[in-house]
């Protein structure tokens, strides 16, 4: 559950569940984007003999996303959108990673689009890695309607919620905390004229 259940209202849109399963040692958490890392997401835990999974599955419908990868949810992240020589990453999970990919679209600067299903696994990836997936001093925005607790290790701005949810539909809802295409770009595009080519390695900056 998140704000994209509405007029359930603040009590029932728990924008903090993830950053405490995320959290726990030894738990490996994944909020796969669509089917494709829906399947995935189901092998890993299957597969992972030492350690509990939890699979955050969306209520709402979502459709299959270009790019999406069964090998790269094993690596936590993975690109789904590249672009030469990027000068903005937004990196997202979950039904979020769609939004991502049409907000990438609209910042008007080349944009590449990470999903990021698992925080645990990708943390398990070679620093060779994690460096093909955020290039060095690119600035990162992080995309999630819940908690931006924790995003500041790959992020330097994130789209989400500092407060708890509110009651209202669900659409209006995601426009009010600048879950939107339009409201993320804009976010892409001042983080970009805040940080250009020089972002630090970790840490979220000020807009």
């Amino acid at each position: 559950a998140s704000i994209a259940r509405g007029e359930a209202a603040p009590t029932h849109q728990p924008i903090e569940t993830l950053a405490a399963l995320r959290s726990m040692p030894n738990l490996i958490v994944l909020r796969p984007s669509d089917q494709t890392e829906t399947s995935a997401a189901w092998a890993v835990a299957i597969e992972r003999r030492k350690t509990p999974t939890v699979l955050c599955l969306s209520r709402q419908s979502a459709a299959p996303i270009d790019g999406s990868s069964f090998d790269g949810v094993s690596k936590g992240a993975y690109t789904v959108v590249d672009v030469e020589s990027p000068q903005l990453v937004i990196v997202s999970s979950g039904t979020e990673v769609a939004l991502a990919v049409q907000a990438a679209k609209e910042t008007g600067v080349p944009t590449r689009v990470v999903s990021m299903p698992s925080w645990e696994l990708y943390a398990e990836q070679s620093a060779e890695y994690k460096a093909s997936v955020f290039p060095a001093g690119v600035p990162v925005l992080s995309v999630e309607p819940y908690s931006s607790f924790g995003w500041e290790r790959v992020s330097h701005a994130h789209c989400g919620l500092e407060s708890w949810g509110a009651s209202a539909p669900a659409e209006k809802l995601y426009e009010h905390f600048g879950l939107t295409p339009a409201a993320v770009a804009a976010k892409g595009k001042k983080l970009v004229a805040a940080l250009g080519g020089k972002a630090p390695a970790v840490g979220h900056v000020a807009l």
